[in-house]
């Protein structure tokens, strides 16, 4: 009689939606591990100079693209071809429609673009070519997917009257070596170029005109390009190892285009860029010496250090260079090699136990440095191929903790000031992520609980 009041709706609905919650929550949990996906691809197999294919809109003219796909669907199924884009309208396909294809298949399709006569949007307009399965995969209890494939052309369609875009290319060199400058002007119009000028106009890093030169004229048709090809001589009185800007302006049948560049011109040399201004105290520890490569080729580079009152550790190198090195208090890093214009990060390692700091305090250090670096390659002109950079250096070997609530770049980077980012944590793809269901499984369960512990309080109530 007791289960049966329990169950009796008028009596002890509580027990009865606790039950019910419950079956729900163990069959949708269930249901979710037991659905799992199958997932494949289906490939798009076309020619190499399809590979950001630019095709020119002819008025009422047609254009083929020819293609393979590589059926992998473990069965035989049909595929779906279709377009996507402001021309899909006018693609059509032969054939329309790819049926009964079996696994492990390469079957020919043609995706043909019948252009309209007229086109009233100037300019790039992609187009995507799909292929698609056109039944699911998947069997039995599993959930099945249809996957596709698909490649995209752009179709450009000439701007009215005239209309020119230039693009300039500034490679970097080194001194004494020509600048070869590309300047690519492209007609975009419908008109034929009559007459196209270059002006390469040339700055220094304080933007001082440094030279100006010309090219042209000369005539562009329609939806075709010219390469000014302008040749630099980066060795004159005026030309100074450094940073250069050029400004490049096409001057076409009454109309302007313009583009610019930065570029380089190298020594061979390498800098102190930035280095450990703090050391903490306590066993050996590393010092950074961040340097830039001022050279348009590799060099190799390493540090000498000279501080009274430091050393460098005997167990980093022990060889007799090393012992040698310590006994006349020059602290010396491990070869670095840099690419051209690159930036890269020197270790000295110190002995601070060595150095005189008062307990709790600092101690300042001044020293002295020199880079010392070696190209590693053949120069393009004559002179040596080596050389040296000196430069001061004041260190603080500091005895109080450091903050470990600051953000760290590891050892090496001890006592620099950089930026630093925190990576991004991960998003879920869906609603609910995995650690959602099982809070929301949770809730469930506590709800659950609480319902039958009121039905018993009402049941004992209804009792007496």
């Amino acid at each position: 009689m007791l289960i049966i009041r329990w169950f009796d709706l008028k009596r002890g609905g509580f027990f009865v939606l606790a039950v019910a919650a419950l079956a729900f929550l163990s069959f949708s949990l269930s249901l979710f591990s037991l659905f799992s996906f199958s997932a494949g691809a289906v490939g798009l197999i076309y020619p190499a100079n399809y590979f950001k294919l630019v095709i020119p809109y002819e008025p009422g003219g047609s254009y083929t693209l020819e293609y393979q796909v590589r059926t992998n669907a473990g069965k035989t199924i049909d595929y779906t071809l279709s377009a996507e884009g402001d021309f899909a309208q006018y693609v059509t396909f032969d054939p329309p429609l790819l049926e009964d294809i079996p696994d492990e298949s390469r079957v020919p399709f043609k995706a043909i673009i019948n252009f309209p006569d007229s086109y009233p949007d100037p300019g790039p307009h992609p187009l995507r070519i799909f292929v698609t399965e056109a039944a699911t995969r998947g069997s039995g209890g599993s959930m099945g997917i249809a996957t596709a494939s698909f490649h995209k052309v752009t179709i450009f369609v000439p701007y009215p009257d005239l209309y020119a875009e230039l693009s300039l290319g500034a490679p970097n060199v080194n001194y004494g070596e020509p600048v070869h400058f590309l300047a690519r002007a492209k007609n975009l119009g419908e008109k034929d170029i009559s007459s196209a000028s270059l002006t390469l106009s040339i700055y220094d890093s304080s933007l001082e005109i440094v030279d100006v030169l010309s090219a042209g004229p000369v005539p562009i048709p329609s939806q075709e390009s010219h390469d000014f090809e302008i040749v630099w001589n980066a060795n004159s009185s005026s030309v100074v190892p450094g940073e250069y800007f050029a400004s490049a302006s096409l001057s076409y049948d009454g109309k302007k285009a313009s583009s610019d560049a930065r570029f380089r011109v190298g020594t061979l040399a390498v800098s102190l860029k930035n280095y450990s201004r703090t050391v903490f105290k306590g066993g050996i520890k590393p010092l950074s010496l961040i340097v830039e490569n001022q050279w348009n080729d590799r060099v190799s580079v390493y540090a000498e250090l000279s501080f009274p009152g430091l050393r460098s550790s005997s167990n980093s190198r022990a060889n007799a260079k090393a012992n040698a090195d310590e006994a006349a208090g020059v602290i010396r890093t491990a070869p670095l090699e840099l690419g051209p214009f690159e930036t890269g990060t020197l270790i000295a390692y110190i002995d601070t136990d060595a150095a005189s700091v008062p307990p709790g305090g600092v101690a300042s250090f001044l020293g002295t440095g020199k880079l010392k670096f070696s190209a590693l390659s053949a120069l393009a002109s004559s002179g040596s191929d080596s050389g040296e950079t000196s430069f001061n250096i004041s260190v603080e070997i500091s005895d109080a903790q450091p903050d470990n609530s600051a953000v760290s770049g590891g050892p090496a980077q001890e006592g620099l000031l950089e930026s630093s980012e925190s990576p991004e944590s991960g998003a879920s793809g869906g609603l609910f992520s995995i650690s959602s269901l099982l809070t929301l499984s949770n809730l469930l369960i506590f709800l659950v609980l609480l319902l039958i512990l009121l039905d018993f309080y009402w049941m004992f109530k209804r009792r007496k």
